[in-house]
């Protein structure tokens, strides 16, 4: 399922960026797991060939796993 950036990210760690000039990167959606990920790379890469896109995973930063419990 995708999650376009919101409040449940501890949950998505799967992030789907565009790499733009100057290589600033922009989150195009957040997924639970790589399969989908790779699944919504390959749809983007077919429609948009020219651009640029990378999956990226963000593991939760300490903080986050200590307010979840």
């Amino acid at each position: 399922m995708v999650n376009l950036v919101g409040d449940a990210n501890i949950h998505r760690p799967w992030i789907l960026v565009q790499i733009l000039p100057n290589l600033k990167t922009h989150i195009l959606a957040r997924f639970c797991n790589r399969q989908d990920a790779d699944d919504h790379l390959r749809v983007l890469r077919r429609f948009v060939p020219k651009a640029v896109f990378a999956i990226v995973f963000e593991p939760p930063i300490k903080q986050e796993l200590e307010e979840r419990g």
